[in-house]
């Protein structure tokens, strides 16, 4: 697959003031498609968005972004570059039929964490419609969150 890595941009608007990253000549690996779309981010405090909240909505849309990606492969070659072993776990596309070895962009685990966080703010109601999350009680909860605030990677 050719992909054009030449050039990524991504800006953010915080009250009226633009921040633009131009990344040029940089390759993202198995993740580059991602880049080449443009990504534009309101984030102006006061702004309505659908990631913000609690109810069935706000859970619908960080579900979207966070579970329904699909599978993410790599080529056998992209697995022999990254160094690890061919007996990891080998995936067929379903439309294409090709053959790959089956990763996680963490950037999924990373979202997932954040809903979290954002699910603990509301933690009333995320316990009473029994969200499993918060079905194992406190103390597990504050290690899983724990760890997500102060844990370096």
């Amino acid at each position: 697959m050719d992909v054009d890595h030449s050039c990524c941009v991504t800006w953010t608007v915080i009250d009226d003031v633009r921040l633009v990253l131009v990344c040029e000549s940089i390759d993202f690996g198995p993740c580059s498609p991602v880049f080449s779309i443009l990504v534009k981010f309101n984030g102006t405090m006061g702004e309505g968005s659908p990631y913000v909240g609690k109810g069935p909505e706000v859970d619908e849309a960080w579900h979207k972004i966070s579970y329904d990606i699909g599978d993410q492969m790599i080529t056998p070659e992209e697995l022999k570059i990254i160094g690890m072993p061919e007996s990891s776990l080998k995936v067929k596309h379903p439309q294409t039929g090709v053959e790959g070895y089956r990763v996680g962009l963490e950037v999924f685990h990373q979202l997932h964490c954040l809903n979290l966080l954002r699910q603990v703010t509301y933690k009333e109601y995320y316990t009473e419609i029994g969200n499993g999350n918060f079905a194992s009680g406190d103390e597990e909860l504050q290690m899983h969150t724990g760890k997500l605030v102060f844990s370096s990677n």
